[in-house]
Parts: structure tokens; sequence; C-alpha cells
């Protein structure tokens, strides 16, 4: 099923992106403002028919969405396409430009980025490769634990906090595919090149705004700051924020509905609330630096603050993973055995005290 999915979005991507590099290269609004809605539309439309409570269905939609937002940003009526009058060879810089637009749909699938040319070297490859095994490790015997202690504490029903504890941790983790790809593409392009990690160890996030702008889920922040958030920000900060997470609410919504077949007011209500948090997140740190108030205590209620806006909205989105169990419930049984006996020597003993219901 999810070779076939697969096929399916490539089947979509390679019939769209020609159509919208041709409106990309037009100046025409109605063509780019037409272009953006079929094009758009062909990308969301994806996953119907897929089935629901799978971990490929979760995959298509996100990806999905996250195209069509794509494509209205690269067709706005305000940006300008490059010439290429004066050029040697105006042929292979349309070429050239033809695959650095296709570039920016595909970057999302295998976010390629490249490294500084200061740390182009084999010490810092080689350190880049040795952090990124040892953080694979570390998710593998994590990723064990919770979801061996998910399914136990699930089973025969999905209800009490501590599974949404868990579940937020598993969210959080991320799947170990990232440190994988890193390390390939590190050896492979010999250090030049690395992949964009997809969270930024969010666990340890000190307040609302720093999980979401530098932490967690890194392509959709990068997709959203560039689509909405710098767009708006010429006229407020405050609403550039605010259109962010209204726009991640949708996508949410979105994905939820034909991911869970249902929670989009749920899932709109986590992000509008979360969206609200980061801005007075945002106004207390102003507020607390310019009035001169104790650093200290200042970042401590912003810490407790993270931590009790998640614990109180988690039944609005993580909980509809939980709902849908034990179908989007991972395999943990493809772990490597050394990790999963780390896991269950040092980390499940923990997590069944913490959460003995």
């Amino acid at each position: 099923p999810g070779l076939a999915i697969m096929q399916k979005v490539l089947l979509v991507l390679a019939g769209a992106l020609p159509i919208a590099y041709a409106a990309y290269r037009s100046r025409n609004v109605f063509v780019r403002v037409a272009t953006t809605t079929v094009v758009g539309g062909s990308f969301l439309i994806a996953p119907i028919g897929l089935p629901l409570r799978t971990t490929s269905t979760l995959m298509t939609a996100s990806l999905a969405s996250m195209l069509a937002i794509k494509t209205a940003q690269m067709l706005r009526p305000d940006r300008v396409a490059p010439t290429f009058e004066g050029t040697n060879n105006p042929m292979r810089a349309q070429v050239g430009d033809f695959l650095h637009f296709c570039g920016e749909f595909l970057w999302y699938g295998v976010p390629v980025i490249a490294v500084p040319q200061e740390e182009q070297n084999l010490v810092s490859t080689c350190q880049r490769i040795v952090e990124n095994v040892c953080l694979l490790v570390a998710k593998w015997v994590l990723l064990f634990a919770l979801q061996k202690r998910l399914v136990e504490i699930s089973t025969p029903s999905p209800e009490g906090k501590p599974v949404l504890y868990l579940l937020w941790g598993l969210l959080v983790t991320a799947s170990p595919m990232s440190e994988v790809s890193t390390v390939i593409v590190s050896v492979v392009t010999r250090g030049k090149y690395t992949t964009q990690s997809f969270n930024n160890c969010p666990l340890i996030s000190t307040s609302l705004s720093e999980f979401w702008g530098q932490r967690y889920n890194a392509l959709v922040s990068a997709l959203l700051r560039e689509s909405v958030f710098d767009t708006c920000a010429k006229h407020s900060k405050l609403i550039a924020c605010l259109a962010s997470f209204f726009v991640s609410g949708l996508v949410h919504s979105y994905v939820a509905h034909f991911t869970f077949g249902g929670g989009e007011l749920s899932s709109m209500a986590f992000f509008l609330v979360h969206g609200v948090a980061v801005c007075l997140d945002k106004e207390f740190a102003r507020a607390g630096k310019a009035n001169g108030w104790n650093s200290l205590s200042v970042s401590a209620t912003r810490w407790f603050s993270l931590w009790a806006i998640f614990v109180a909205t988690c039944p609005l989105y993580p909980g509809l993973f939980v709902a849908a169990m034990p179908e989007m419930q991972g395999d943990y049984s493809k772990v490597p055995e050394f990790a999963q006996a780390l896991s269950e020597r040092f980390v499940l003993p923990l997590l069944e005290r913490v959460t003995h219901t």
C-alpha cells in the first residue's frame, strides 16, 4: 500500500510541476492564480480514498498539504521569475531554473542542505556522523520503550492521561530516519551536504516560542515562515504569528480529516490556542526584559507555561492518535535487538513506574 501511494504522489508531481513552472514563468496574475487553484487542488485531493488510521495516509496528507502551500508561495503574483536574456546559453539556464524550481518542491521529501564551508573537513564530518549515530541509538531505545509501554496501557481501552503523555513523547521524538539520511548523505557527499533534521531536541525547550520556532518540525516551520510569517510580518509580527498558527491549524485539520475521519475542529483549536500562547509568551519575555524582572523567574515561568499548556491541550490533537489505536501504533519489534535490550534494562522500568495505572 505504501508503494502504491508513493507512486500516486509522484504521478501527481510529474504532471503538476511542469504546469506550475509554466505559470511561474508567466507574469499574468490570472494565470498564476488559476494554476495555483488547479495544481494546489490536485495535491489536496491526492489522499481521497486512502484508508483511515494508517501512517501512510498520515504522511500522504501531510505532504499534500505542504505541497499545496508551497505552490501558492511559488506562484505568488508578486514573485518575479528570472530572465535569461544576455546569457551565453539561455536554454541551459532555463533548464537549470526549472530543476531549481522542482527542487523547491522535492526538498520536503529529501531536505538536503549544504554544510558551511568551514565545516567541510574530515574532522567535522566524522563528528557529525558519530553524533547522528549516537542520536539514532538513543531514539531506538526511547522509541522501543515508549511504543511498548503505550501498547500495554492502551489495551484494551486507550484511556487515561499517561497514554497522552507517552504519545506526545513519540511525536516529539520523531522517526530515526532523519539520522539515517544524515549519515548517508554525509558519507556520499564527503561532508559537503547533510539533511535538515525534523526536530532539534524539542524536549529540552525552555519556552513555547522556542519549541515551535526552533525545535519542533523544522520542515513545516520553514514552510510557514517563508509562505506566511515573512509576508505578514511586514505589517505586524503579532498578526504574522497568529496567521502562521491559523494556517498550521488548517493543515492539521486537513490531515486529521483524511487520517482519522474527524477531529478537524479540535485540531484547529489546538493550534489556535498555541498561537495565542506563543504571542503571550513573547510579550511576557519582552516585558520581563524591558522592566528588569528577575531573569530566573521569567525563565521558570515560561518553562512551566510550556508544559502546562501542552498537558492541558494534549487531548485536542494528540488525543486523535490515541483514539486511533492500535492502527496508528508503530511496530516496535523492528527496533534492533541491542537497542531493545538497553531499553528494557534502563528505560522501560522507569516508564512503568511513572505511568502506573
